[in-house]
């Protein structure tokens, strides 16, 4: 986006709290305010679950392309400045198992897997306002969309397990230059009882 800087940029994701209809206007409300930057959507063509009715024109559309290029795989790249393959994402991004976006610079600005359980956006300021009125728009929350290190604070019980943490009530959780947004703490035990329910 010209007259923005990538320091302005922050990275949002959608809460843990979030209804469905607020995730899906989230993502979709994303992809229409970072379409100029997005040069580049990888969108794999696969779902937890079934396809929803009005998805499935795009599913047609996008199966279709995977067999003309005759490739094996399941993803499909994507440039949504181009109006067909913006449609096509807006239709499929919301269930698919991945995708993820990038910039001419190859800058990641996108992610958004696990049927849209797991979302982050890297938003300036104008695009966070768009994303949030879109979310308002379709009848959600827009405080449903939070940094990612409130998403992940809020629910993350601080403990010296923290990476580089020394003093568990007062060090705030700041996320490592690779981090992803789907990582999550896994509490590892052992004994008799660690496998169970596996």
């Amino acid at each position: 986006m010209s007259g923005h800087s990538d320091d302005e940029a922050s990275w949002f994701g959608g809460s843990d709290d979030a209804t469905r209809a607020t995730t899906e206007a989230a993502i979709r409300g994303a992809l229409g305010a970072q379409r100029d930057r997005l040069t580049v959507l990888w969108l794999d063509v696969l779902s937890d679950e079934p396809w929803p009715a009005d998805a499935l024109p795009a599913l047609r559309l996008a199966g279709d392309r995977l067999g003309r290029k005759r490739r094996r795989g399941i993803s499909l790249t994507l440039d949504p400045r181009v109006d067909e393959d913006f449609e096509i994402a807006q239709a499929l991004a919301p269930f698919t198992i991945g995708s993820t976006g990038m910039s001419d610079h190859g800058d990641h600005l996108w992610d958004v897997n696990d049927t849209g359980a797991s979302t982050a956006w890297r938003l300036h300021p104008t695009e966070e306002r768009a994303v949030r009125s879109a979310i308002s728009d379709a009848g959600g929350r827009p405080d449903d969309l939070v940094t990612l290190s409130q998403h992940q604070l809020r629910r993350r019980e601080l403990s010296y397990g923290v990476v580089g943490g020394t003093a568990p009530g007062t060090d705030r959780w700041r996320p490592p230059a690779a981090w992803r947004a789907y990582e999550r703490t896994v509490r590892l035990r052992s004994g008799a009882g660690a496998c169970g329910g596996l």
